[in-house]
């Protein structure tokens, strides 16, 4: 009998990896808006996106304006340049310049291998589905779920995603693990819907995870191990 009917994947950070870097982005960024630098990266990732404002379905834009706007609070500076610094980052990221993490093609094989397999991302369809298509999983799952205030289901920690994944595979959360990178979103989004996690962190590795993971792996090709 299998340990689980079903296996849910996050995309950011689980199964692709960026190849751009913050710091070309940040040069990218300010270049086009022809203003020295007043922040540095550092400052984009000291923000904790989950205490923003929720933005709505305007998309991208929107959530990196409220980023800028955060930093621009705690740094200061001219408030009137996050709609600028937004706009320009859209123009930057390349949502093409991604790769499959490493053990990710072998995680999959294994997932499908022992049931259902579905992706359940925090993001725009738009968005995502490009990232799919860059490295060639767009036909790996049976079902997808992009979620965001006005998408097909609020964001991970929320338990929706992963109760609406669990139903459209024709099984209950209490038979699906959900693998992904991140504590908040995905280890707390299936603890919230009462479902397994198997954590696989990148640069954010801790001895002490909170919230604590079913399982935590080293890498995504130690996925066949819990399944």
């Amino acid at each position: 009998m299998n340990t689980f009917d079903a296996v849910l994947f996050d995309l950011d950070g689980t199964l692709v990896v960026d190849e751009q870097g913050l710091e070309e982005i940040h040069a990218g960024v300010f270049d086009r808006v022809d203003v020295d630098p007043f922040f540095d990266p550092a400052d984009m990732r000291a923000v904790d996106f989950h205490s923003l404002p929720e933005v709505d379905a305007t998309g991208d834009r929107a959530f990196y304006e409220a980023v800028y706007r955060a930093v621009i609070e705690t740094v200061g500076g001219d408030p009137s340049l996050a709609p600028r610094l937004a706009a320009a980052n859209a123009e930057v990221v390349d949502h093409t310049a991604v790769s499959l993490r490493e053990g990710a093609a072998s995680a999959l094989a294994a997932a499908a291998d022992d049931g259902s397999v579905g992706l359940v991302t925090n993001g725009r369809r738009e968005t995502q589905t490009t990232k799919l298509d860059a490295v060639g999983i767009r036909d790996a799952f049976a079902v997808e779920l992009y979620c965001h205030p006005e998408g097909d289901a609020p964001g991970k920690p929320s338990p929706e995603p992963v109760q609406r994944a669990a139903a459209a595979l024709d099984t209950t959360p209490e038979r699906v693990l959900l693998v992904g990178n991140s504590l908040h979103d995905d280890v707390g989004g299936a603890r919230a819907a009462g479902a397994a996690s198997a954590w696989v962190p990148r640069d954010d590795a801790t001895d002490d995870p909170d919230p604590t993971p079913d399982y935590r792996l080293g890498s995504l090709a130690e996925l066949a191990s819990v399944l």
